[in-house]
């Protein structure tokens, strides 16, 4: 029942039925979270969080995408759930690995989405105005200070972001190649 309810919230997300997938998704989610496989979960998490940016709810947006990324804190234990689950029902190697792939691009996908949050704070640190009088002095008091203050505050937040986007290659076991 929990992978049939991912499934419908799915269908509305891939027809781009953001209102249908957000109701259908948001209703099943604690089905999905009390009785789906752990790689359903996030991808539900996942798609969830997608939802909700594209119905510029960024703040629900990152609640579902931090569970996705608080999920994920021992790739190792939860690959091996995958691969343990996958013996029990007796699925093949390429099963295996679509479900670990699916984890991985869900994962990828909620970490880019905190790697552009941080990418938009450096936008919105905007270059200072200047308001002199256009004597050598005057333009170089504002660069050597406000224009100083604002580079490394840029520099700052940039590096920042870069942080978050480096997590995303990090990825473990493999980095999701879309992200």
């Amino acid at each position: 029942a929990a992978q049939i309810a991912f499934a419908i919230g799915a269908y509305y997300a891939d027809k781009e039925d953001w209102g249908n997938a957000r109701k259908h998704l948001s209703g099943s989610m604690g089905k999905i979270d009390k009785n789906a496989t752990i790689d359903v979960q996030l991808q539900a998490h996942a798609m969830l969080g997608r939802t909700y940016e594209k119905l510029n709810n960024r703040t629900q947006a990152r609640t579902e995408y931090d569970k996705v990324r608080n999920s994920w804190k021992d790739p190792a234990a939860i690959v091996n759930r995958v691969q343990e689950l996958a013996k029990t029902n007796l699925e093949g190697e390429a099963q295996v690995s679509r479900r670990i792939g699916k984890m991985l691009e869900a994962v990828g996908e909620a970490t880019f989405f905190f790697a552009e949050e941080k990418k938009i704070a450096v936008d919105k640190i905007a270059f200072p105005e200047y308001k002199g009088s256009g004597e050598k002095k005057d333009v170089e008091e504002f660069v050597n200070k406000k224009v100083a203050d604002w580079q490394k505050k840029k520099r700052s937040a940039i590096e920042s972001a870069d942080k978050e986007y480096q997590k995303i290659v990090r990825l473990e076991p493999v980095p999701p190649p879309r992200w």
